[in-house]
Order: structure tokens, then C-alpha cells, then sequence
């Protein structure tokens, strides 16, 4: 018995969904695949990354209660 072959990312796929993101004006900041040759994109600005754990937890504590005390 053969063993099925996994289907995989094809190029012309992300093609055609990065050409309509770009028709409809929409900024493409990831892909993510999953093993079934299936994928995602998401859309919007780039996330900036935090290198420091206290940066984050700035972050969110002043996102959740506004900005800190002047």
C-alpha cells in the first residue's frame, strides 16, 4: 500500500490570496500554515516585539489602566 502524499503550501495559492489582499487594500503581517497544506493570513501593522518580560507588563498594565502618573 502507497502512503498518500501530504499536500502542501502551493505557491500560485499564496499568489492569488496576497494579490486580493493587495486589491482590497489590505496590509498582509503573517502567514501561518497548518499540516493539511491549509494557511492564514493575518492582516494589519506589524506587532512590535518586546524583548523585556517588565516592557510587556508595562505595556498591558497601561493599556488596561491609561497611562501612568505626571
Amino acid at each position: 500500500m502507497a502512503a498518500a502524499r501530504r499536500q502542501g503550501l502551493r505557491k500560485r495559492d499564496l499568489q492569488t490570496a496576497y494579490a486580493f489582499a493587495a486589491e482590497h487594500g489590505l496590509k498582509v503581517r503573517s502567514l501561518r500554515s497548518d499540516g493539511a497544506g491549509g494557511f492564514a493570513l493575518d492582516f494589519g501593522e506589524p506587532i512590535a516585539a518586546n524583548d523585556d518580560a517588565l516592557d510587556r507588563e508595562l505595556a498591558l498594565l497601561e493599556a488596561r489602566h491609561g497611562q501612568g502618573g505626571t
